[in-house]
């Protein structure tokens, strides 16, 4: 069988899941983007999934997120600010 990738925080990587389909399993840590115009907002975000073992890319608008998203390699996941002015 083929090698299969995941995506999961560094910290729970320890825990190597098991495919049921068999062959091998590569674990990767997962890479968030946060996205928001308020800094405390994405200091907030990067700090707590930064200790939960994730790799944090941070834009303050739509505009950075996409200049981020062209220029990583990866990213997993995007969390965007949606409340407020």
């Amino acid at each position: 069988m083929g090698e299969r990738a995941h995506c999961r925080s560094a910290r729970s990587a320890r825990y190597s899941p098991i495919s049921p389909l068999g062959g091998r399993v590569v674990v990767q840590p997962c890479t968030v983007l946060v996205v928001d115009k308020a800094e405390l907002v994405r200091r907030t975000a990067n700090r707590i999934l930064t200790k939960e073992g994730y790799r944090v890319l941070e834009a303050g608008n739509a505009t950075e997120a996409l200049g981020v998203l062209a220029g990583a390699p990866r990213v997993d996941l995007v969390l965007i600010g949606t409340v407020g002015q």
